[in-house]
């Protein structure tokens, strides 16, 4: 079984993704930022773009974790970005919706409301935008251009000014479809419920994540597999909405299409997620935390789950169906 990287991203949530879409930047700086920003608005607009049959459903069966510590437990809950509806707090599992209310702590990746502020947006839009002399189209031949074009419409000067990873987040809100993600709808219910809230990581570190991670060349594969990777998305959003681990940690893993670019995965997930374990020691040591990051960082022989468990950490999967994890 063969693994998408735009599934694994979808799998892992890197959140500014779906941070670009919940505001409009405002104040343009300087002639080309003005293009994209307007590009965006544009492109807003006319969702779903390259994936008009993309529907949304709830979460029938939750990906939660409880891991027992020297005080009360600690949730971790693994989240998607985009492919099911939580726009209504009770279509959220209810197990998930006892965690959260239980916890006082809620630990999310990125702040999902800096990451839409005005001024990151605008700073968002100049990162976008490649080197002075730089050309995306130079980077493809003229089938795969056109096909780009097909797949993420835009109009072509401006999308011969974007890095690719910012061509890429197009396509992926493509794939995923209208719903926003899930840890949007946490990030909300708990400054509603007036939560305490901490972060993983930063916007920036994110950011240079993706940047890191796609290419010119990642884009073209993407490109000229683009069925594929719609397919593979399709079947990672049904596998999460079931709750179906095993599914996803074989999307997530498979040592053919890793080879494909071996350093996604150390990117992506391997070098992310020890970053975070001693942060989620410390969390396990306070007890009464609720964390919720994608969900491929809590499946498979790299997940964080995995490391803790080889730390000595009890942690058991919260109505786990038939699968082993």
């Amino acid at each position: 079984m063969f693994r998408s990287i735009a599934a694994v991203l979808v799998a892992l949530s890197l959140f500014f993704i779906a941070a670009c879409d919940q505001s409009e930047p405002e104040a343009p700086v300087g002639e080309e930022v003005e293009q994209v920003e307007a590009l965006a608005v544009e492109v807003a607009d006319d969702e779903p773009t390259a994936d008009e049959e993309t529907s949304s459903t709830g979460i029938e069966r939750s990906l939660l974790w409880r891991i027992e510590g020297p005080n009360e437990p600690v949730w971790l809950f693994g989240t998607i970005h985009g492919g099911v509806d939580v726009s209504d707090w009770e279509r959220m599992p209810a197990e998930v919706r006892q965690a959260f209310e239980d916890s006082e702590l809620i630990v999310l990746e990125i702040d999902m409301d800096e990451a839409s502020s005005p001024e990151v947006q605008m700073a968002l839009a100049s990162k976008m935008i490649l080197p002075e002399g730089e050309s995306l189209q130079s980077k493809f031949d003229d089938a795969q251009w056109q096909r780009l074009q097909e797949i993420a419409p835009m109009p072509a000067p401006a999308m011969d000014r974007l890095q690719p990873w910012a061509v890429f987040s197009i396509i992926l809100d493509g794939l995923t479809g209208e719903a926003e993600a899930v840890d949007l709808a946490i990030q909300r219910r708990a400054k509603n419920k007036g939560k305490e809230l901490d972060y993983l990581e930063t916007l920036d570190e994110q950011l240079q994540v993706l940047a890191a991670t796609i290419d010119a060349a990642v884009l073209a594969d993407t490109v000229d597999r683009y069925d594929f990777h719609k397919t593979r998305t399709h079947e990672l959003i049904e596998a999460y909405r079931l709750g179906d681990a095993d599914t996803l940690e074989s999307i997530v893993y498979d040592a053919e299409e890793m080879a494909r670019f071996p350093d996604s995965h150390d990117l992506l997930m391997v070098e992310r997620n020890q970053n975070w374990l001693t942060s989620l020691q410390d969390y396990i040591e306070r007890g009464g935390v609720f964390v919720a990051a994608g969900v491929g960082h809590f499946v498979g022989e790299d997940s964080v789950v995995t490391y803790l468990e080889e730390a000595g950490f009890e942690i058991s999967r919260v109505s786990p169906a038939d699968n082993d994890q």
